[in-house]
């Protein structure tokens, strides 16, 4: 058995104890100053601030250069990944609403094969479909242009001078 004696807020302690309980027991007369124990210390590593040497300075720059260097890449390429992802988003939004679209009308947009006809009488070429959901419906109207008149009367006076 051990007797320890150390200082505690100005007062004599006696301690009686195992030496590993002396961690415990922290001296507060003088801060500033290590405490004055018995054979017995601890070695603990802090981190505090130490200056650079040139050499540590110089290695910091370089590292500091090389980081913000990667940093740009990194955000670069992050742009370049933000777009294509942004890109199949949207894509996919767009499908989405085409399929909504399609539920929701019972109906889809398709290519479907139609015959114009040329309508003297209105100046305009009628286009009806000849698909079997609207055979022979009128799907829309545009004017004429100056060839498809020309080609209209002659055709027009081709079978009128046949009759």
């Amino acid at each position: 058995m051990r007797l320890v004696v150390t200082k505690f807020r100005s007062t004599q302690l006696l301690l009686n104890s195992h030496p590993s309980l002396l961690r415990f027991v922290l001296p507060v007369d003088n801060p500033s100053k290590p405490p004055e124990t018995s054979r017995m210390s601890n070695t603990v590593s802090i981190v505090l601030p130490c200056k650079l040497n040139e050499e540590e300075l110089r290695k910091k720059s370089e590292e500091l250069a090389s980081a913000v260097n990667e940093l740009k890449e990194l955000e670069e390429r992050k742009r370049e990944v933000m777009a294509e992802w942004k890109e199949k988003i949207d894509a996919s939004k767009e499908r989405v609403l085409l399929l909504a679209k399609a539920v929701h009308t019972r109906t889809e947009d398709r290519p479907v094969d139609c015959e114009e006809h040329p309508n003297l009488s209105r100046n305009c070429i009628e286009i009806y479909r000849t698909d079997s959901d609207g055979g022979g419906q009128l799907v829309r109207t545009r004017p004429m242009t100056l060839e498809e008149k020309e080609s209209a009367q002659q055709l027009t006076l081709g079978m009128k001078g046949r009759q």
